[in-house]
């Protein structure tokens, strides 16, 4: 019994020396791990850095983004109110225009009813005047016959003083004149109506 009793000892101190001798091994083991927990500490701050930096550039780049873009909204608010003024101007214009023209086509209207008028009163003095006409040139006719009549009965050239043969041969020149006359105011009648306005 007592030897079993040595050899448990025995086998418990064994057991203790293997312990012994493990813990340096562990100790080893502990502070490689040691180490490597403050690597991937290190490399954790680090990501965390990067990221921090990544986060803040992100950050400034939106508020310029940002800031451009509030300044590109308030410049086409600008051209906005820009384009709705020259709208309202140009529509002015236009309905001043509309209003012009709508004027002068009334005007338009007023001197064609004029013109009618005045073409339609023309042709009936036009008629007038040649109705006198074919009257004048009748009693110049009829003026000239008797003219010629009268120059030719017998016996009024010899009882006749020279001044008086004078005067009739002269007021026959003249009858002869207006009997040529309505033939040309005929002529002139044959022209037309805007001619003869142009020419006035």
């Amino acid at each position: 019994l007592q030897v079993q009793d040595r050899r448990e000892r025995l086998r418990g101190l064994g057991d203790l020396q293997e312990r012994m001798g493990k813990l340096p091994g562990s100790k080893t083991d502990l502070s490689a791990q040691m180490v490597l927990n403050e690597e991937e500490k290190l490399k954790i701050s680090k990501d965390l850095i990067d990221l921090q930096i990544e986060t803040n550039k992100m950050k400034e780049q939106y508020e310029t983004e940002s800031f451009e873009l509030k300044n590109m909204v308030l410049a086409l608010e600008n051209r906005v109110r820009e384009l709705e003024l020259c709208s309202e101007k140009v529509t002015g214009e236009r309905d001043a225009l509309r209003e012009r023209l709508h004027a002068l086509e009334t005007s338009r209207k007023e001197l064609a009813d004029e013109y009618i008028i005045l073409k339609s009163n023309y042709l009936a003095l036009g008629n007038q005047l040649d109705q006198e006409v074919m009257k004048n040139e009748e009693l110049s006719l009829q003026l000239l016959n008797l003219a010629n009549a009268r120059s030719t009965l017998p016996g009024t050239e010899d009882n006749r003083s020279p001044p008086m043969a004078n005067e009739s041969s002269a007021e026959l020149e003249r009858v002869r004149a207006t009997v040529r006359r309505p033939s040309a105011r005929k002529v002139r009648t044959s022209l037309p109506w805007s001619q003869l306005l142009g020419e006035q």
